[in-house]
């Protein structure tokens, strides 16, 4: 819990810059902490941060506090907290679990930050989709793209930062949702648009549902059919060919439009 001293300093905060500094969650506890170099060149060379200068650390799992940046030593910084943060968040109530066919790195990197701007609770790169597939060049960028996460929820106001998980198989991501949650594939050849899709029918009393985006080459036949007899829900996004890393920023808008979020 913050002392007296924090929680009066903290009450008083319409001065302070919106600067929102991803960190460790036991960077959120009262005292002060260490900055790792990366933080610190993005707080002192690129926004020109001084000592006693005030931004917000949040910790990406729901928590957020109050901050200023101190001297430690010479030539290091540290932070120091000041108090709960006054902001509630931007997180959407709706659990989005997007599966999203691999594609370039940076394209891929865009996916990412977009559809954590939208509000996505969890992002998994697939490498296939049932069938045989050949392997992506690149390896595992799990946490490039869990960096590029945590600056985009840091840039929208979100207190969550998604979860993202490492290249898979559609099948096994399928299998880990969360029991009763509702699965949507955008499939071009899908006889219902994405907009004419009663959420409210599909979701029930759920707050968790699952998107299935294909490849920048699309799904082959066998492969749709493989999401279909596991439950997932074709959807179209109608008459444009939209790219991969688009059509999950599109969905997701749509989906949360849907249900009042937007």
């Amino acid at each position: 819990m913050a002392s007296d001293g924090e929680e009066k300093a903290a009450g008083n905060l319409a001065g302070w810059q919106r600067i929102r500094l991803p960190v460790d969650p036991a960077m959120c506890r009262p005292g002060t902490h260490p900055l790792a170099d990366a933080q610190v060149h993005y707080l002192v060379a690129v926004l020109k941060l001084r000592p006693s200068g005030r931004f917000y650390a949040f910790d990406g799992a729901g928590r957020e506090v109050a901050a200023e940046l101190v001297r430690s030593g010479r030539r290091g910084h540290a932070m120091r907290v000041v108090g709960p943060s006054p902001y509630r968040g931007a997180d959407p109530s709706l659990r989005l679990h997007v599966g999203q066919g691999l594609t370039s790195r940076s394209r891929l990197d865009y996916a990412v930050e977009k559809m954590t701007e939208v509000g996505a609770a969890s992002i998994a790169p697939l490498r296939s989709f049932g069938v045989p597939a050949a392997a992506e060049r690149g390896g595992d960028l799990t946490e490039r793209w869990l960096r590029v996460a945590q600056a985009a929820a840091a840039q929208c106001g979100r207190m969550h930062v998604p979860d993202i998980g490492a290249p898979g198989d559609a099948g096994e991501w399928l299998e880990s949702l969360p029991d009763g949650c509702p699965a949507i594939l955008l499939s071009p050849a899908a006889g219902t648009r994405l907009s004419a899709c009663d959420f409210k029918q599909l979701l029930g009393e759920g707050r968790d549902l699952a998107v299935l985006i294909g490849r920048k080459a699309g799904l082959s036949d066998a492969e749709e059919e493989f999401c279909r007899g596991r439950g997932c829900v074709p959807l179209s996004l109608g008459e444009r060919v939209l790219r991969a890393e688009t059509a999950g920023v599109v969905a997701l808008s749509v989906v949360l439009a849907q249900v009042g979020e937007f």
